[in-house]
C-alpha cells in the first residue's frame, strides 16, 4: 500500500508540475503577442486614430514658435538653484530674442503676431527672477501656457477636428 501511495503521489505531482509549466508557458506567450505587435500590424483605422491623434505645428514658424517656448526649460538634473536661476535667465533672453527675429521675418501676420506676444513675455521673466517676485514669475508661466494653449488659426492642426 505505502508503494502505491508513492506512485500516485509521483504522478499527481507530475501532473501539477505539467500544469504549472504549461499555464507559466501560455501566460508569456500571449504578453510577447502584445509587446512584438508593430505599427504596420494595426489595422487601417487603429492606424489612421493614432495619425489623427498626434497634431504637429502647421509650418516650420509654428514648430519654432513652440521649440523656442521649450527651449527655457532645466533638465532636472540641475538642482543647484543659483545654477537653475542663471540657465532660466540665460534660455529666456536667447529664446525671446530668437521669437522677436521669427516675428520679423514670418510671413504670416498671426504667426509673427503670435511669436511677437510670446518674445514680450519671456523678456520679462529675467528681471522678475532677479527680483524674486514670485507673483510675477506665476503670471508670466501662466501668460504663456495661455499662449501655447491658444496657438494662431494657422498653427493649429487641432481645428479641423472640431469643425
Amino acid at each position: 500500500m505505502k508503494l502505491k501511495s508513492k506512485i500516485i503521489s509521483l504522478l499527481i505531482l507530475a501532473l501539477v508540475t505539467i500544469l504549472v509549466f504549461w499555464a507559466v508557458k501560455s501566460n508569456t506567450q500571449s504578453s510577447n503577442l502584445d509587446s512584438t505587435q508593430d505599427f504596420q500590424s494595426l489595422d487601417v483605422d487603429q492606424r489612421s486614430q493614432i495619425g489623427d491623434s498626434w497634431n504637429p505645428p502647421r509650418s516650420k514658424d509654428c514648430a519654432t514658435i513652440i521649440a523656442e517656448i521649450a527651449s527655457v526649460t532645466i533638465s532636472n538634473e540641475i538642482t543647484d538653484p543659483t545654477k537653475i536661476r542663471e540657465l532660466i535667465i540665460k534660455n529666456t533672453k536667447y529664446a525671446a530674442a530668437g521669437l522677436f527675429k521669427l516675428a520679423k521675418e514670418s510671413q504670416d501676420a498671426k504667426v509673427a503676431a503670435w511669436s511677437f506676444k510670446a518674445s514680450a513675455i519671456l523678456v520679462k521673466f529675467p528681471e522678475a527672477i532677479i527680483n524674486n517676485d514670485q507673483a510675477q514669475v506665476t503670471e508670466l508661466y501662466s501668460q504663456i501656457g495661455d499662449l501655447v494653449k491658444n496657438p494662431p488659426e494657422t498653427c493649429d492642426n487641432t481645428l479641423a477636428e472640431t469643425a
